[in-house]
């Protein structure tokens, strides 16, 4: 019954949200594959911070140190791709793209984005983009 009520749902207001759907998920309605998912840590039972820094790559790795960091835990050039790929589009702070823009410039950034992002650092240090 809930299943038939979405499409006036969506009539009525002109937007769908999450809890019109029956199990909170819009997937449900539309005959996406579904499949048990197993839950649970798989790298250990506890989730340290000491281990948090010491594992995870830095900001200012290269490509090369990106791929020898990834390596001992298994995962290759394409997994390191998937993975650091969700963390390249979004925001970052002035604070960490300022190395390289001033104090060692590097060579791989293209000189357009550098002039424009010299420009809007330099009025506001702490600005978040």
């Amino acid at each position: 019954m809930e299943a038939k009520r979405l499409p006036l749902k969506f009539q009525a207001s002109g937007r769908m949200h999450r809890a019109a759907f029956p199990d909170g998920s819009p997937e449900c309605c539309i005959g996406e594959p579904k499949w048990k998912v197993p839950l649970g840590r798989r790298d250990g039972p506890v989730s340290l911070a000491t281990e948090a820094v010491s594992k995870l790559p830095g900001d200012g790795f290269t490509y090369k140190q990106l791929i020898s960091n990834f390596a001992p835990v298994g995962l290759d050039e394409n997994d390191m791709v998937a993975l650091s790929s969700a963390h390249t589009i979004g925001l970052t702070h002035c604070g960490i793209l300022t190395p390289r823009l001033y104090t060692s410039p590097d060579p791989t950034l293209n000189n357009t984005f550098v002039t424009a992002q010299k420009a809007a650092c330099a009025q506001n240090p702490k600005r978040r983009y």
